[in-house]
């Protein structure tokens, strides 16, 4: 038997979950707003639901909102709230964040000062990650590092 299932329909399941109190679906369904998929996207609706899932302490909930902060997503742009949910979130296991901390550094932000000296320590912690954002990290580590020749 193969089930089918059109998108709508999958979307209307995802949020019924999410309603329930499912952490995972709260995550899912956020990201579906973000990205627009099963739906149109809507940021707001995405701050939404990372913050209902960081209710229930959803480590990457701290890590996603903190980009809608850093990004102005849907939410007023704040470097300092993106800062402290990237803080919860690394303190919660999520090595990707110190990334984002160094990235905030590294370009600045609204409410949040740039600082090249912060930026390469965080970004030497984001090594740890192995994913794409320890790759990240790596890149703009080299940039940073690189010797300015003045004449």
């Amino acid at each position: 038997m193969q089930l089918k299932m059109t998108k709508e329909a999958c979307h209307r399941r995802l949020q019924r979950a999410a309603q329930q109190g499912k952490k995972g679906a709260m995550l899912l369904l956020a990201y579906c707003y973000q990205e627009g998929w099963y739906a149109k996207q809507d940021y707001k609706k995405a701050a939404y639901w990372y913050s209902e899932a960081i209710k229930k302490r959803e480590p990457i909930g701290f890590l996603f909102l903190g980009q809608l902060y850093q990004d102005g997503h849907g939410i007023k742009k704040d470097g300092r709230k993106a800062a402290i949910l990237y803080r919860k979130a690394l303190k919660m296991g999520v090595l990707a964040a110190a990334y984002h901390i160094g990235n905030l550094y590294d370009y600045g932000s609204t409410n949040f000062r740039r600082n090249k000296r912060l930026a390469i320590y965080w970004y030497r912690k984001a090594l740890w990650h192995k994913g794409y954002k320890g790759k990240l990290a790596q890149e703009r580590l080299a940039e940073l590092m690189k010797p300015t020749h003045t004449k």
